[in-house]
């Protein structure tokens, strides 16, 4: 399986409010000792009554760039996980649940964690326009009616993590306010071997 697609599936949490169940996959990776990965994720239950506001925008999946790019400023060793001591580029999918389009949508990255940092001189990303019902990443320049196969992160707009130097599970938060100040706030973690 190509390593792309983990990029992708290495997600553990997302917003708690939304989550029906935990999922476990087995992904195979020639890079890994065993040959295995085990990825969780959270699944998340669909909005059955979708909102007239864009307070309940949220997060979907992430992509990883981790190759030693001079252009995007990145360091890593290319394998598409967050590994110890790596400069990252991550592209956040968010999905919009409501029955009304959300305009200038901006997201911001923050953590409490102490096992990476985020490049705050870049933090804020403009999203743009997400239609009800409808996907959209900041390398997209149009929505999508289903999530993205791959996110794509290899591009200027994606946000600059720096990765410390122990593992473990590092929380995100992903603030996300629109043209008319609709804020919604979710929650993702990362996990870093």
């Amino acid at each position: 399986m190509k390593l792309s697609l983990i990029k992708h599936l290495l997600v553990l949490a997302a917003s708690l409010s939304n989550c029906i169940q935990y999922e476990t996959r087995s992904i195979f990776d020639p890079e890994s000792l065993n040959g295995l990965i085990l990825v969780t994720a959270l699944i998340y239950s669909p909005n059955p009554t979708p909102t007239a506001s864009c307070t309940s925008l949220r997060f979907t999946q992430f992509g990883i760039e981790d190759s030693n790019w001079i252009s995007l400023a990145t360091t890593g060793n290319d394998n598409g996980i967050p590994n110890r001591n790596e400069t990252i580029r991550m592209d956040i999918e968010i999905f919009n649940p409501s029955s009304v389009t959300c305009t200038l949508v901006r997201g911001r990255l923050s953590t409490t964690s102490s096992l990476l940092s985020i490049d705050l001189s870049n933090n804020d990303k403009l999203y743009g326009t997400i239609e009800s019902n409808r996907y959209r990443t900041l390398w997209s320049s149009s929505n999508s009616s289903s999530p993205t196969t791959n996110v794509y992160s290899s591009h200027g707009n994606s946000y600059r993590i720096f990765i410390g130097a122990s593992s473990g599970s590092a929380s995100l938060t992903l603030t996300l306010t629109d043209g008319s100040g609709s804020v919604s706030t979710t929650f993702f973690s990362v996990f870093i071997p």
